[in-house]
């Protein structure tokens, strides 16, 4: 790989990191900012529905999941889901494998 198409791929990825960052913040406090708990949460939903969607799109969701990542709750992520049993994760693992 030359240095500039190195470079090309450095940037765009600190750009792609930036933008999750900013949207992992933003849409807690769009979300959190409504003062009804009913605004609160139709916010929540259309958000998770927009995701849910992007999700999609890259191959996130319902598995099968990339090695080393836990299907939880329908998407794929890098953690055992939380209340997730050792025995679920690896149910979950291989209904991947199968």
């Amino acid at each position: 790989m030359q240095q500039e198409e190195y470079n090309d791929f450095s940037k765009a990825y600190v750009r792609l990191r930036t933008l999750l960052d900013s949207l992992q913040a933003n849409v807690i406090r769009y979300c959190v900012e409504e003062k009804s708990l009913t605004a609160r949460l139709d916010r929540m939903k259309g958000v998770e529905d927009g995701l849910l969607n992007l999700i999609r799109e890259v191959g996130g969701e319902g598995g099968p999941c990339a090695d080393g990542y836990y299907l939880c709750d329908g998407v794929c992520v890098p953690y055992q889901c939380v209340g997730q049993s050792d025995e679920q994760a690896q149910t979950a693992t291989m209904l991947r494998e199968d």
